[in-house]
């Protein structure tokens, strides 16, 4: 995700590789972060990132990071909080199978700890609630999780894993939606509020929690939503969307794809189409048996969902490019009975 941050400043959240934007089934993918593919289409110069935001310790977040923070030398990283504890940079240190748990994200962190800005060594930060970073023109991106909570949390339960071996670390880590940076983007035209993975669970943790937090209370509804995980009935909470939220919203959603879990499903587009309009960044990848026996996935596609807004207007105006469409237009063209 990009986003533009006052006075021709961007700000990147998450890393993923770009797939083919033009939909082609057949077109290789391009080996580089789709962030730097939309940043390079629209002529943004390198110099212009200020800030690369990794919200979350999972390959769907941080895919690419590496590329991208040595591409944009100016900018700073600013990633979840348990990255940053000592804990982490033991695992890290100890990451050696193939491929690796954490990839880029152990060589990012170093280098950008040696990033000097404005002649300080002022390359790193971590996240959790209540940072907030004012940028120009009256925007301010301000994080919402993690809970110190969900820190201490992830720590105590990584630490337990570590003496069973990279198996148990590995499907700990998937559990750590809790640690994930959930944001809020405040601007003179409008508002944004991007979910990250955060789900419900643990309840100490989760969007109830986080709800919880009286710092957020001064916070603007927003009515542009980034679905949390996926659009996961688990990370679905009714009080979040009165609390932080307000009609008419547009809600982006992207996909993902483990085994046999596939998000969103039909389910969950009925349920948050209920909620606004719901544009999907691309179709998901669904694995098929080819004639020899083997199953194997279709190519990954990489769409967009741009919302842009002026001071002054109404509402958000939405376009989608390549792979991207909107859900509500496909339930009641072909509405599914799952």
């Amino acid at each position: 995700m990009v986003m533009h941050v006052g006075r021709e400043q961007w700000a990147i959240v998450d890393s993923l590789f770009h797939y083919g934007i033009d939909g082609s089934a057949d077109e290789d993918w391009t080996d580089m972060p789709a962030a730097r593919w939309y940043l390079d289409n629209m002529q943004v110069r390198p110099e212009r990132v200020r800030d690369i935001y990794l919200t979350h310790f999972h390959k769907d977040h941080f895919e690419g990071v590496g590329l991208l923070h040595g591409y944009y030398m100016d900018a700073q990283l600013l990633v979840t909080a348990p990255l940053g504890v000592s804990l982490f940079q033991s695992l890290f240190s100890s990451d050696r199978g193939e491929p690796t748990v954490f990839g880029e994200v152990p060589d990012t962190l170093n280098r950008a700890l040696e990033r000097k800005r404005a002649r300080f060594l002022d390359g790193l930060r971590t996240l959790q609630v209540g940072w907030s970073r004012p940028y120009a023109d009256d925007v301010r991106l301000t994080a919402l999780s993690p809970l110190d909570a969900a820190i201490r949390e992830s720590q105590v339960a990584i630490a337990d894993c570590v003496g069973k071996g990279w198996p148990a670390v590995r499907t700990e880590l998937r559990r750590q939606n809790s640690c994930s940076v959930v944001l809020h983007l405040e601007t003179p035209a409008g508002h944004a509020l991007l979910g990250a993975d955060l789900e419900n669970t643990p309840a100490n943790c989760g969007w109830a929690a986080v709800l919880a937090e009286r710092d957020h209370g001064h916070l603007k509804p927003a009515d542009l939503v980034k679905i949390p995980h996926h659009g996961s009935a688990g990370a679905d909470h009714e009080p979040m969307w009165g609390a932080l939220t307000q009609e008419p919203r547009e809600l982006a959603v992207t996909p993902f794809e483990t085994g046999s879990v596939r998000l969103p499903t039909h389910a969950d587009w009925v349920r948050l189409c209920k909620r606004g309009q719901l544009h999907q960044a691309a179709p998901t990848s669904a694995p098929w048996m080819n004639e020899f026996g083997f199953t194997v996935s279709n190519p990954r596609l990489t769409g967009v969902v741009r919302a842009r807004r002026r001071a002054g207007e109404a509402q958000w105006r939405i376009s989608r490019f390549g792979s991207a469409f909107n859900v509500n237009s496909v339930l009641a063209t072909a509405p599914l009975t799952s």
